[in-house]
């Protein structure tokens, strides 16, 4: 198990959710040092912790111990719609940017026209898999 990724996992699963140690730890009935131990990667719970953890963070195991980077169906989902998120967003400032004739900068320097070519073609292929994201949704529920 590496143990940086599973404590790093488990609290941004607890923050994530705006819980406290102590009320993981009362939830899966285990001492709030114990979290604490898991949580700062300085001591690995036993299987039958990992299972409760798995459970009340509503995981898989796997998603907790290996180096995955999914979730559940509900974070999964949450992603794709936080990336959409953005997207609509870069894509509206950057086009009233633009019809105010404004600098486009990133990062305090000014974007030259490749670039802002090259970002557009970022959000184009953004919106491309979200529209076969969504569409794959469709299918699955029918």
């Amino acid at each position: 198990m590496n143990t940086y990724n599973f404590a790093d996992k488990l609290k941004t699963e607890r923050l994530h959710r705006r819980l406290t140690q102590q009320q993981v730890a009362d939830g899966i009935g285990i001492s709030r040092a114990s979290y604490v131990g898991y949580e700062k990667g300085k001591s690995i719970p036993s299987t039958d912790i990992l299972q409760k953890l798995s459970h009340y963070y509503n995981v898989t195991i796997d998603y907790l111990i290996n180096n995955s980077l999914y979730g559940t169906d509900e974070q999964i989902e949450n992603a794709f719609k936080n990336v959409l998120d953005v997207g609509i967003q870069t894509r509206l400032l950057l086009n009233l940017l633009n019809r105010e004739g404004l600098p486009i900068l990133y990062n305090g320097i000014r974007m030259n026209s490749y670039q802002i070519k090259t970002t557009t073609a970022i959000l184009n292929a953004l919106d491309q898999i979200m529209n076969h994201h969504e569409k794959g949704i469709g299918k699955e529920q029918e």
